[in-house]
């Protein structure tokens, strides 16, 4: 036990450095001597943990996937209303992204078929299981919101898997979009969430016209619970 704890928390230690040196340099910059350096691990040691770069990048998008899924399965329980707490999974989805960009910059990098033909199985399937867990859980809010807007006969699966297809790629464009400019990085985070706002309301409006919830003061009333409380929703090491 002694041995496997150990073997853990070495390999967390490799995990946040890797995150300081991409958060402070560039996903680009990775490199596996360096990470040893900054982490104070000899190389040696380095690849019992992990096989390469991508494996590391692998990885960090595993452990950032978990980190989202327990944030958003958290803010759903602030929150009553369907139509709520589909708002809060995705503006908070996005605010994750703003926060940790390293996170997010990570989890893009694994959408690079490329990057598997290099890390380890175990790595891809751990991966593939943490992201199946967060699109149930967008799937499963898009459902209620649907069902909640409409009558259940009427919410169609191929409904449910368009809208949390679309919404979940606008999330990411939007971030895309964000992080891109330097400047944005400094700016106060309620400058994001009103960044957010109309393309989120607007895609949702499409396909809940007739929704009164889908206005602004009512997202601005789920925004400001989130944000009264956004330290909790941060990545803590």
């Amino acid at each position: 036990m002694a041995v496997r704890e150990k073997m853990a928390d070495r390999e967390e230690r490799l995990l946040v450095s890797a995150r300081e040196m991409i958060s402070r340099d560039g996903l680009s910059t990775l490199r596996m001597p360096d990470l040893a350096r900054e982490s104070g691990v000899p190389v040696g040691t380095l690849y019992r943990h992990f096989a390469n770069r991508d494996d590391v990048v692998a990885a960090l998008a595993d452990a950032a996937l978990s980190v989202r899924l327990r944030k958003l399965m958290a803010v759903c329980a602030l929150f009553e209303r369907p139509d709520e707490r589909l708002l809060a999974v995705l503006l908070l989805d996005f605010l994750f992204n703003v926060w940790h960009p390293e996170a997010f910059h990570t989890e893009v990098a694994c959408m690079n078929p490329a990057l598997w033909e290099e890390a380890s199985a175990l790595r891809k399937r751990l991966h593939e299981d943490n992201s199946s867990r967060v699109s149930s859980l967008v799937q499963q809010k898009v459902a209620d919101f649907l069902s909640f807007e409409a009558s259940p006969e009427d919410t169609r699966e191929q409904d449910v898997r368009a809208l949390s297809t679309g919404v979940w790629a606008m999330i990411s464009g939007l971030s895309l979009i964000w992080l891109s400019d330097r400047v944005n990085s400094s700016r106060p985070v309620g400058e994001a969430v009103a960044f957010c706002r109309p393309q989120l309301l607007g895609f949702l409006r499409g396909h809940a016209p007739d929704s009164a919830a889908l206005a602004v003061p009512f997202f601005d009333t789920v925004a400001n619970t989130i944000l009264d409380r956004q330290t909790e929703w941060k990545w803590k090491d």
